[in-house]
């Protein structure tokens, strides 16, 4: 019993300073470009470090699209494509990776990042005033540059991909798609464009978009806007070669003889 006692103790200890790590910055402000945080979004003080809403921020700068699965988050605004995966030391900001001084983390089912690292990607200096706890954020040049470049063509036909596979998945499920097409054009079994990809017939027609002419349909905004990042570089799974909607099309060669790797929304892929 005495040595039950002393780990039941332990654990409310470990707890407490897990609590005391991760405080409420409480009497700390936040302004962007003379826009005040939100008082109802998250703002927390580990080791030294400022985390905040990447939800919070991005709204503080314009209008962005976001999308969360449990494990990526996603938010895209004009000209910049943020990505942060949870427990993660690092963000994608425009396909470059910018470290972090502490890994991402959901605080108030926020998910939340470094301040500096979201300045970074905005183009936005820093200054922290201790005295007055008061973070500002003031917008001193551009989004980060964008990792890759891409021609129109290619832009052209991501974007139809995306809108005929995936026009009523998430956000994050359209980029997972565009994903699955690079991944193609990087690997020597599949042609190495992405019209290549998409219209291949030496197995068979590879997406049933081409078969069914929905692939010339033209793309809403938001698989633009997926087909725009995964372009520049928004890589979430490097690994997966093919998808396919278990609902659908619930036995297949893919389905039996691939390795799941991940499910989101109405797609499964496979490596």
């Amino acid at each position: 019993m005495k040595k039950l006692k002393k780990i039941l103790t332990g654990f409310v200890v470990s707890g407490m300073l897990f609590l005391y790590a991760l405080q409420p910055a409480g009497a700390v402000s936040l302004t962007y470009d003379g826009v005040s945080y939100p008082n109802s979004e998250p703002i927390v003080i580990d080791n030294g470090t400022t985390f905040v809403s990447l939800r919070a921020i991005t709204s503080m700068r314009g209008n962005a699209v976001a999308d969360f699965d449990g494990n990526f988050a996603h938010f895209s605004l004009d000209g910049l494509e943020l990505n942060a995966g949870v427990d993660h030391a690092h963000i994608l900001a425009n396909g470059n990776e910018i470290e972090l001084a502490g890994k991402v983390r959901i605080i108030n089912d926020r998910v939340c990042v470094p301040v500096r690292a979201v300045a970074e990607a905005m183009g936005a200096s820093v200054d922290y005033d201790g005295a007055n706890k008061k973070v500002t954020l003031e917008t001193v040049g551009d989004y980060v540059d964008e990792k890759n470049t891409y021609g129109s063509d290619e832009l052209f036909w991501m974007a139809r991909v995306i809108e005929a596979e995936s026009c009523s998945e998430p956000y994050i499920g359209k980029l997972l798609v565009g994903n699955v097409v690079l991944n193609r054009v990087k690997d020597e079994n599949f042609p190495d464009t992405i019209y290549g990809v998409i219209f291949d017939r030496v197995n068979g027609v590879q997406f049933t978009p081409v078969a069914n002419g929905t692939i010339y349909n033209t793309p809403c905004s938001e698989c633009t806007q997926a087909a725009r990042a995964v372009l520049m570089g928004t890589m979430l799974l490097d690994e997966a070669m093919y998808f396919v909607n278990m609902s659908l099309v619930p036995v297949s060669w893919v389905s039996m003889n691939r390795p799941v790797i991940k499910k989101h929304g109405s797609h499964t892929f496979f490596a």
